[in-house]
């Protein structure tokens, strides 16, 4: 089947010439994230935390964005993210309000204007544990 052809060929090309990587990686991301809903946000950023480092790192927080009309609940529990939508809990260690372009650009490391409401180093501690993925991995070597 053409998928298997695909991996052999691929495998071979990297047994020859290694992995290498020329392109911008994540050039587009941003451009990306704006034809992305909330939920598939915050499930991009489910993807890359690191739950094995943030079993210990427990945050509660309170997202309203003001754009789209929408509020979420975002609770990083045991390393693992879960993310409740249209609800706002009185326990989240901050509330934070913005238009959906801040929130991506707070992911991009950005700083925008936002109002926030509550201990602002729950969101520091829920983006440190979001690893980079790099596009030069092994297919076949280890």
């Amino acid at each position: 089947s053409g998928t298997w052809r695909n991996a052999y060929l691929t495998a071979s090309l990297e047994l020859r010439e290694g992995t290498s990587f020329t392109g911008k990686y994540g050039s587009n991301l941003m451009n990306m994230m704006q034809d992305m809903t909330m939920e598939m946000i915050l499930d991009y950023i489910s993807i890359r935390n690191n739950d094995l480092a943030a079993q210990n790192d427990d945050v509660k927080i309170n997202l309203v964005i003001t754009d789209t009309n929408e509020s979420f609940f975002v609770e990083r529990k045991y390393g693992v993210i879960l993310v409740f939508k249209g609800e706002n809990r009185n326990d989240a260690e901050m509330t934070l309000t913005c238009e959906k372009n801040q929130f991506i650009a707070l992911l991009a490391g950005q700083t925008p204007e936002v109002k926030a409401e509550g201990d602002i180093l729950a969101l520091k501690k829920l983006f440190a544990r979001c690893e980079n993925f790099t596009p030069t991995f092994n297919i076949i070597e280890p």
